[in-house]
């Protein structure tokens, strides 16, 4: 089995830079682990209805 870490950045407009959460993932001979996440807020980012309903 292949190991490997899942990293998802979700973003709150259609820039690349508007991050507002990352999530993390290890996975370990196929089954997912502990997955841990952080809600980021960039200074002066401001936040799509789409993105936001999407996300």
């Amino acid at each position: 089995m292949i190991n490997f870490v899942a990293l998802d950045l979700e973003t709150t407009t259609s820039v690349k830079s508007s991050i507002c959460q990352i999530g993390i993932t290890e996975v370990i001979n196929g089954i997912p682990q502990e997955s841990k996440s952080w809600l980021v807020q960039p200074e002066g980012n401001e936040y799509d209805f789409m993105n936001m309903f999407l996300t």
